[in-house]
Order: C-alpha cells, then sequence, then structure tokens
C-alpha cells in the first residue's frame, strides 16, 4: 500500500487496468512457455469442453485442475523482464473508459437502442415496447405492450423480467 500511495503522489506511474492486446498465437506461446500447468489445464479444459451451437462450456473437472495464479504475475510479468523474449510487452496510455459489461442491464445501457429505447438483438418482433431489451438466440420473439422489460431467450429457458431487477440478473 505504501509503494502505490508513493507512486501515486510521485506520478508519472500507469495502473494496470488488465486489459491485454496480442494475437492468439502469442499468447498461447507466452503462456505454455511461463506457466505450462496453467496451459495445460486449459488445453485439457479445452479439448474435452461441451459443444452446444454457439457455446463452449470447457470440462469443469479439467478446468479446476487449472493453478489459480494472476496472469499478470504468471505471463506479464515474466515476459516484460526477460530481455530474450522477442513478444515484449507495452504498456500504452489510454483513456477509453469504462462499463462492466456483467449485467443485462449495463448491456442494455450501452449498446445502441432504437426510437423507443429497446435494445434487440436475434429474431425479434415488437410492437408498442419502450425502454426494453429482448434477446433471441433461435426462436422468434415477439413482444406488444410492455414497458422496462428483459426478455431474453436461450437454448433452454426464456427470462422474463422488469427493469428494475437488472441488477440481480447475471449474463
Amino acid at each position: 500500500m505504501k509503494d502505490a500511495q508513493a507512486m501515486i503522489a510521485a506520478g508519472g506511474f500507469l495502473w494496470n487496468s488488465g486489459m491485454f492486446m496480442m494475437r492468439s498465437s502469442i499468447w498461447i506461446k507466452q503462456i505454455s512457455k511461463y506457466e505450462p500447468k496453467i496451459f495445460k489445464a486449459c488445453k485439457k479444459a479445452y479439448e474435452s469442453a461441451e459443444r452446444n451451437g454457439q457455446y463452449l462450456s470447457p470440462n469443469q473437472t479439467q478446468f479446476l485442475s487449472c493453478p489459480s495464479r494472476s496472469i499478470d504475475y504468471a505471463v506479464m510479468e515474466p515476459t516484460s523482464s526477460n530481455s530474450n523474449d522477442h513478444n515484449k510487452n507495452w504498456v500504452i496510455p489510454m483513456n477509453v473508459g469504462w462499463s462492466d459489461l456483467g449485467t443485462w442491464k449495463s448491456i442494455w445501457e450501452e449498446e445502441v437502442k432504437d426510437s423507443e429505447s429497446n435494445f434487440t438483438h436475434g429474431n425479434t418482433f415488437l410492437e408498442s415496447v419502450t425502454n426494453s431489451l429482448v434477446v433471441s438466440d433461435q426462436k422468434a420473439i415477439a413482444v406488444t405492450n410492455v414497458d422496462k422489460l428483459a426478455i431474453i431467450e436461450s437454448d433452454d429457458a426464456i427470462l422474463v423480467s422488469g427493469l428494475e431487477m437488472f441488477q440481480k440478473l447475471r449474463t
């Protein structure tokens, strides 16, 4: 904590927001080089994953065998300090804003909406609907004469909820 306070007071330091951008081939190479146990566990979880249409669910047993180690310590710091590694890290200052898209409400707030303040995705038909979020993976959803609803269809369920419940509904 003292180090962080000193850095803030001194200025000239950047905050690690945890956003990393690289080609997947480089990421796979780096994780296999610096943390082979994590790489092997993730690879096994992926190879034995359940696939359902566009969704992939990693094998839970294999995934849970993955060592619990922050990616910052596991890969980013060794890559940064290894002068022989040609895939060096770069820190680029940027101000992009931030929005946690972990709830349906946050998705509704961030997405482009129609003239009635609705966000729709997939096979949807709306009539006299306002301030709502309607998402369909496969089935057609027809909605009429409602305000402030979330309607989300997936392979195995349909969720219908009032907009005020968005904070409790995780994506």
